[in-house]
């Protein structure tokens, strides 16, 4: 690829140069060919005060820069390196102003090409990374950084990375290329020429990709073959063996906890014995592995499924990315682990693809259709948690999830989910999920005789949440707002019966409005007179069978 990239990265005295804040710092690393071939590190004096936790961040004070030349000093041997080149920076609005007020300061022409910024071209190609500082991405893909905040190592870290994310970009399917390209014009990157390169480059290779499967003109992971069902372990890989043997389990650092193996042998004690055990596990035990470990054990030697239950979504996947690979290790016979969540955690394929085809009008939809693109080549499991999209995105992410009544198309994500979990050893889901189950008319856990419940205490709240009601003043004046609003909007209508209809309509809902307010004021009274307000909140929990009296008469007529 015959271009040119100058990566560059900047320590300030602040964060606003039209405030008046200098670099004290550049690093640059030139980039030709995905090989760094050039360098540029110095520091600058800014003529000015360096705040303290500037200081404390980058560990410049102004000892360092007081000998340091002037940026006019540099400005053109820093030019001549960026000349015919695209600025790349982990967070281009930052540095390129910056950049831009220091060359205009030293009397020279503006920078005026293409850049890329390295933090929205990693959200396209690593779209399931934890996070997007520069640092986290680093140690994600085994990039050496030794000296954070420092722009000499930043600018070269940052240049390992855009080579890296460049590789990624190169192995991507010509079919996702070519939707990344007719999306690229609404980026704030200039990628669209960079793809134009990549993808000159793909059509002269052999467009044989076996890893990729097609849907409605999208590209997909390929599914991997289904496992071989056949189980061989030896009697040595029991837990009672494992548990006498008491070996160190596979954690940095990993110090043996009495408790921890206590709690292990007593739940598979109860697994095995078919007997209900509350165990109340305290901070830093390791409760996760102390569950799991008896229960893939138990799983794997009984041939019975073991369901675990979350609190949250968030424990779901903490089970799945720390824990599981350490219970692999440990249990030595094959186990298969999946996750079930509710339909709309998961992607509906056909809404993706008419999303797609949606003219991009907003910046949002622009990125998170090229991350959807990236993903649906690395994801097997359809699982919407497993995006990391920007907070503006999550809105139309939950748009393209499952529906509740949907059977998902042809590609039902969901429905792999469910066959996974059916051939599973251990299926791992959530409260709300396995409340929600025990009262469908059409299960969608499968069968099993044994659970282990984590965080059994919070089990309550997710019941009252799944199988009671709730109703707030808010919420009803905010719903019947809406309907006033929706009446409002009604085409006119002629003159007779749907005209009569309308304004009966409004007149039901005034009323409707005027006994909401009465019934609120009353429960209010109501509360406030069994137990008084304490900073302006009261709290009251009543059985309606018990209560009585004119007050209570009234708000029971009004519901």
């Amino acid at each position: 690829m015959a271009m040119r990239f100058v990566i560059i990265d900047l320590e300030t005295t602040g964060n606003g140069p039209k405030k008046g804040d200098r670099i004290i710092q550049l690093g640059m690393a030139v980039v030709e060919g995905r090989s760094i071939v050039a360098r540029f590190a110095s520091f600058f004096n800014p003529e000015q005060p360096i705040p303290p936790f500037i200081q404390q961040l980058t560990n410049i004070d102004e000892q360092t820069v007081e000998e340091a030349p002037l940026f006019a000093d540099k400005a053109g041997e820093i030019a001549a390196m960026m000349k015919g080149a695209y600025f790349v920076a982990h967070n281009v609005d930052f540095d390129l102003p910056f950049l831009q007020a220091e060359l205009e300061r030293a009397g020279r022409p503006p920078f005026a090409g293409p850049t890329i910024d390295t933090v929205e071209l990693a959200r396209i190609v690593l779209p399931s990374a934890e996070s997007y500082k520069l640092g986290d991405l680093a140690k994600q893909l085994g990039l050496r950084h030794d000296r954070p905040h420092q722009a000499d190592s930043d600018a070269e870290v940052t240049a390992k990375l855009f080579i890296a994310l460049l590789g990624r970009l190169h192995r991507l399917p010509l079919l996702t290329l070519e939707q990344l390209r007719r999306l690229a014009r609404h980026l704030k990157s200039d990628i669209y020429s960079l793809l134009d390169a990549v993808i000159a480059e793909k059509r002269k290779e052999a467009p044989v990709d076996d890893t990729v499967a097609v849907y409605r003109g999208i590209a997909l992971k390929k599914p991997a073959p289904k496992p071989d069902d056949g189980r061989r372990h030896s009697l040595s890989a029991s837990f009672a063996a494992f548990y006498e043997q008491a070996p160190p389990l596979p954690l940095p650092g990993y110090k043996r906890r009495e408790e921890q193996w206590e709690m292990m042998r007593l739940v598979y004690e109860a697994l095995s014995t078919s007997q209900h055990a509350l165990i109340e596990a305290g901070t830093g035990l390791g409760k996760s592995l102390a569950y799991l470990i008896p229960a893939a054990f138990f799983a794997g030697e009984r041939q019975e499924r073991v369901v675990v239950s979350t609190h949250t979504l968030q424990l779901q996947e903490q089970l799945i990315r720390r824990d599981l690979p350490v219970l692999r290790q440990v249990v030595p016979f094959p186990l298969r682990v999946a996750v079930l969540k509710g339909k709309q955690n998961y992607l509906s394929l056909d809404k993706f693809v008419s999303f797609l085809s949606e003219p991009c009008d907003t910046y949002d939809a622009a990125l998170l259709k090229c991350q959807l693109l990236v993903w649906l080549l690395e994801t097997d499991s359809g699982d919407l948690d497993e995006l990391n999209v920007s907070s503006g995105a999550r809105l139309l992410l939950s748009e393209l999830a499952i529906g509740e009544g949907e059977d998902g198309g042809r590609h039902h994500f969901f429905a792999q989910a469910k066959q996974r979990a059916e051939r599973a050893n251990i299926v791992i889901t959530n409260h709300a999920f396995l409340l929600h189950d025990l009262t469908a008319s059409s299960p969608l856990l499968p069968p099993f005789r044994h659970l282990v419940i984590d965080e059994a205490h919070r089990l309550e709240d997710a019941a009252a949440h799944s199988f009671g009601e709730r109703i707030d003043y808010v919420s009803f004046r905010l719903l019947t707002a809406k309907i006033a609003q929706t009446l409002g909007k009604w085409p006119e209508a002629e003159h007779g019966e749907a005209e009569d209809a309308i304004a009966r309509c409004q007149r039901r809902l005034e009323e409707l409005q005027f006994e909401g307010d009465e019934l609120f004021r009353l429960l209010r009274r109501y509360a406030l007179a069994k137990k008084p307000a304490r900073a302006g909140r009261c709290r009251c929990r009543f059985s309606p069978a018990d209560e009585g009296g004119r007050t209570w008469q009234a708000a029971t007529e009004l519901c």
